[in-house]
């Protein structure tokens, strides 16, 4: 799978219509609502503001929105841009100025793919992978004890907490999930302890 940094632009003009497209990055659903009001709010008089978004929470979540145009003639070719390019973890906007010639079916298919696929091709995309976030507690002299468990297991260390314990958020490869838990299970008598506090992806 893969994903953006950040937010992309790309426009066109089809027989007198412009469109203007939009790729942004989004975590969640609700992410990517706050980014389409903003946008429809600078465009309040846009004929049309089509869009689709791909969110991977526990499973990948797909949603596209004609908004008034031809079924399937606008948010399914912006949502297929989205899936060509393998891309999750962002939403596509087009925005429609009708220029007062009609397009048909076919037309709008054109236009608003393209509109999203001139976004991905400027993006700068990176592939993107599944952690498990794992928060750890230890004595410090344990240091040694996760350390190793960090190398083995290629953990990231996200956050750390030096007070009079040890605190670590790790992030860990979704496929290194259940040995991770195993060992950290084995390291209990030690008086380590540990919480999975969900998923989450990170850029490679």
């Amino acid at each position: 799978m893969k994903s953006i940094h950040k937010k992309n632009e790309f426009s066109l003009r089809e027989r007198g219509s412009k469109f203007y497209g939009f790729l942004v990055p989004c975590v969640s659903i609700k992410e990517f609502d706050n980014e389409l009001c903003k946008l429809k709010e600078a465009f309040s008089d846009a004929t049309h503001h089509c869009y689709a978004y791909r969110v991977h929470e526990s499973r990948i979540i797909e949603f596209s929105s004609d908004d008034g145009e031809p079924s399937g003639s606008a948010g399914l070719p912006i949502l297929n841009a989205l899936r060509s390019a393998n891309l999750v973890n962002c939403g596509a906007i087009v925005i429609r100025y009708y220029g007062g010639t009609k397009l048909g079916k076919s037309g709008l298919i054109e236009a608003y793919g393209q509109s999203i696929k001139g976004c991905i091709d400027k993006a700068k995309i990176k592939k993107i992978r599944k952690v498990v976030i794992i928060n750890v507690k230890y004595n410090y002299h344990q240091e040694r004890e996760i350390q190793a468990l960090i190398r083995k297991f290629k953990l990231i260390e996200n956050e750390s907490e030096f007070s009079q314990n040890v605190k670590k958020i790790l992030f860990c490869p979704f496929e290194n999930e259940q040995s991770v838990i195993q060992s950290l299970e084995k390291l209990h008598y030690l008086g380590i302890t540990f919480q999975k506090n969900g998923y989450s992806f990170i850029m490679e």
